[in-house]
């Protein structure tokens, strides 16, 4: 018998497609590596270190504030502040487990899981770092934090500087206080360096002088499991340290600062600013009734703060540089300078009309402290004797003369101005109220 050739056409046809297919597969794979491990290799080392490196913010201790005899007024102190991570890969895989996280952490921190809800879902939206729950938080606290922590995902314990008033309710309405940024003002781009949490002033120096209190925050570089908890810091990545704020010296004098503030009855309300007549330097400001400015540096409750701004008493008002109070005799010797100048009296006018216990200019009536009056006085005898009657005269003379006002404007200005140029600069915190920086 004879064999029959076997044919071998097709299948190396088929071998050489196989072939060129397996290589062609290989040859693109080796192409894409090549792709991502060389021509774009550092845009995706950088997503796995952001992936694998959490940057946290250390936060800036703000300036000291003393008086003018280097006496201390306000401070930093350590603190430590429970935060969350709202983004934690075990909340992004079952949002119900932050709902189990706030329910043990409310009765811990006493506070509402509701309102510490409400306070995550509302910051989450313009921040990706973690939200401070509650700052200030007792060892305890810290402790549970700490002992708890597998069981609470993406909450830490962090420590931070915390605003410190020594002298607690004396000196608020000067001072001011801290508080947090709010959500409209870290849309405004005067705020662009601030964070979502921040603390900023809110009154008095706190607020004036906040650009300079403030300081420069820094940060550091931690590094992250999979799972996104926290593990040891980065030694390649060396820590950027925060600087703190600069200090103040102001022209207050605590011991007339204690003094004035002793001088009002529990309960009274009013205000007291002393100044020295030489140079115009504010040595104590004083509005009644105050608060404890030490509450809004660890965060005030919305009761509270309804407490603060309502019920009548209204002591975060400050009375010292927003109400309207009558001028009292500290007008008298400038319209009895105005009307000197302008040639409206004399030195030695003795004015007809005694004093009866009140003066009318037009149709309205001025009454003087003495009821019974003075009677008649020559313009050294008003002003001595403080008569209202009496040394208001000059007041009308002047306006009878000049048909109008504008001469005791003037005098006031030039005086006010002459006393600005004799002194050191001063930096205007409110109408007429100064304080010297050093």
């Amino acid at each position: 018998m004879r064999a029959e050739p076997i044919a071998l056409g097709g299948w190396q046809r088929r071998e050489q497609t196989l072939t060129f297919a397996v290589v062609g597969i290989f040859a693109l794979v080796i192409l894409r590596l090549f792709v991502l491990q060389v021509l774009e290799g550092s845009k995706y080392r950088e997503l796995s270190e952001e992936n694998r490196i959490r940057v946290e913010v250390l936060v800036a201790p703000r300036g000291e504030i003393r008086d003018r005899k280097g006496r201390l007024l306000a401070d930093s102190a350590p603190s430590f502040t429970v935060t969350l991570d709202p983004f934690d890969k075990a909340y992004m895989r079952n949002a119900k487990g932050m709902d189990s996280t706030l329910a043990v952490l409310g009765p811990i921190l006493d506070v509402d899981p509701k309102d510490l809800r409400e306070k995550i879902q509302r910051e989450r939206k313009v921040s990706f770092l973690p939200i401070r729950l509650k700052r200030n938080v007792d060892m305890k606290s810290v402790a549970f934090v700490s002992e708890h922590r597998d069981q609470l995902p993406g909450v830490q314990v962090e420590s931070e500087p915390l605003r410190r008033y020594t002298l607690g309710p004396m000196g608020s309405h000067l001072l001011g206080y801290v508080g947090e940024i709010s959500d409209k003002e870290l849309a405004d781009p005067a705020y662009s360096d601030y964070l979502s949490g921040d603390l900023l002033g809110r009154m008095g120096i706190e607020r004036r002088y906040e650009r300079i209190l403030r300081g420069k925050d820094g940060k550091r570089f931690v590094e992250v499991n999979a799972l996104g908890r926290k593990g040891e810091f980065l030694g390649e990545k060396h820590p950027v340290l925060p600087v703190r704020g600069t200090d103040l010296t102001l022209t207050i004098d605590l011991d007339v600062q204690r003094a004035a503030e002793e001088a009002f009855e529990p309960g009274a309300r009013g205000a007291i600013v002393a100044m020295d007549p030489r140079n115009g330097e504010v040595l104590a400001l004083v509005s009644k009734p105050n608060y404890d400015p030490n509450e809004f540096s660890t965060g005030i409750t919305q009761a509270r703060w309804d407490e603060l701004s309502s019920g009548g008493n209204y002591p975060l008002f400050n009375r010292a540089i927003q109400a309207s109070y009558p001028p009292g005799s500290t007008l008298k010797p400038f319209t009895a300078l105005a009307a000197l100048e302008t040639g409206a009296i004399t030195a030695g006018t003795y004015f007809a009309q005694p004093c009866t216990g009140e003066y009318r200019f037009g149709s309205r009536s001025f009454g003087c402290w003495k009821h019974e009056g003075h009677g008649g006085l020559a313009l050294h005898d008003a002003i001595v004797r403080s008569c209202e009657a009496t040394a208001t005269a000059p007041f009308g003379n002047l306006a009878a003369k000049t048909n109008g006002f504008s001469p005791f404007a003037c005098t006031s200005g030039r005086l006010i101005l002459r006393d600005m140029h004799a002194g050191a600069p001063c930096r205007t915190v409110a109408p007429m109220i100064s304080f010297c920086q050093v």
